[in-house]
């Protein structure tokens, strides 16, 4: 306590200013400290609310998928001309739901991360090989057969279903 020597000399007022002076320094520290921990959880907030978006982004996928699905699968798309424009129609309407989504995710998240980057990569090229894995069963849906039938419901069992899990651990 010798540095402090002059502070016993000193008046009450000298004293009361000093004493003041220390704990506003204090609390700034206090404050500083609590600022720069701020930054540090809201960019650990960021990159979760980012994750949250991936991972609702694939639900999305698979949701539309599942309708895509359904609707080239379903029964009546062999029996009713009428039924079989109705479901290519929801087919379509899930690709398009798939590009509203991938784009309202790259939208709500202008600023990516390498990490994220090669996520989003991962998000097209999944999305491309799906469309064109599509775009070439089509036909052979249209041609209303069983064997038509078990090759799409390979196609969706076996290929995708795979694509999706490596999205899953990508995003996991």
């Amino acid at each position: 306590m010798k540095h402090f020597r002059w502070l016993r000399r000193s008046n009450i007022t000298t004293r009361l200013v000093t004493g003041f002076a220390l704990i506003c320094v204090f609390v700034m520290a206090i404050g500083w400290i609590g600022i720069f921990s701020a930054n540090t959880s809201n960019d650990n907030l960021g990159s979760a609310a980012v994750q949250m978006r991936s991972v609702k982004y694939l639900a999305d996928t698979h949701l539309n998928i599942l309708l895509v699905e359904r609707s080239l699968l379903s029964g009546a798309f062999q029996l009713d001309p009428a039924l079989q424009a109705r479901d290519l129609q929801a087919a379509d309407v899930g690709l398009q739901n798939l590009d509203v989504a991938f784009q309202q995710f790259l939208q709500n998240d202008p600023g990516h991360t390498d990490e994220e980057n090669r996520d989003i990569a991962i998000f097209q090229q999944t999305e491309q090989t799906w469309r064109a894995s599509i775009a070439q069963i089509m036909p052979i849906i249209r041609l209303q057969s069983v064997t038509a039938n078990a090759q799409a419901h390979a196609f969706f069992n076996g290929a995708w279903k795979m694509q999706s899990q490596t999205l899953l651990q990508t995003i996991g």
